[in-house]
Order: C-alpha cells, then sequence, then structure tokens
C-alpha cells in the first residue's frame, strides 16, 4: 500500500529541517510515532540507523530503519532493516520550496 500527502506550510525549508532530523521534533508532529531515535554513533547522512516504535491503530511495532536519502532541506528517506515485524516498510520525506514557504510531502 502506498500513501502519500503533501501540504503547505508557510516557512522555508531550513526551518523545517530540523523536524526531520531532531528526534524530540519528529514526535511533535508525527501522530503515529511513539519513539524516534538514532541507533548508533552515526546521527546524519546515507546508512545512519534509526529506531522507531510506531502505533498506528494495531500493536506497538518496534522497528529499525537505516536512511537511504539524505539531502539536507530536501529529501529524508528511509527503509526498514530485516527483522522487523513487517515485510517492508519505507517512508519518504521531501520539502520543495513554494512562494509562501514549503511543500512538505510524506510518502
Amino acid at each position: 500500500m502506498k500513501i502519500e500527502k503533501s501540504i503547505e506550510i508557510t516557512a522555508p525549508p531550513d526551518r523545517i529541517w530540523p523536524f526531520f532530523i531532531e528526534p524530540e521534533k519528529v514526535l511533535q508532529w508525527s501522530i503515529t510515532f511513539i519513539k524516534f531515535q538514532y541507533a548508533g554513533d552515526q546521527q546524519s547522512g546515507i546508512g545512519t540507523p534509526l529506531y522507531i516504535e510506531e502505533k498506528a491503530g494495531g500493536p506497538l511495532m518496534k522497528m529499525n530503519f537505516e536512511v537511504t536519502e539524505w539531502k539536507e532541506n530536501e529529501r529524508l528517506a528511509f527503509k526498514m532493516t530485516p527483522g522487523a515485524p513487517l515485510k517492508s516498510y519505507e517512508q519518504i520525506w521531501t520539502l520543495s520550496p513554494t512562494e509562501s514557504g514549503s511543500k512538505f510531502t510524506f510518502v
């Protein structure tokens, strides 16, 4: 299943980017995430390990992810690593500048 949603935000991408990468800020807007944290010493760039606990209508899911794309102020993508409770799971968050600020797309 693929879900895609975009919204307009009246702030430039560089002001929104911290809400993609700072765990406490991610938890302010991602209503299904219970926990979002770095799972190792690496905390930026491709290959960064993430640990996420998510509750989205079913049981609490505890999952490990790896960042597959990291383009500051533009795009963050991460994919579940083997051994998690789901067969596969990937999220892509993008920012595009607009006249009034930014367009945020969640896939």
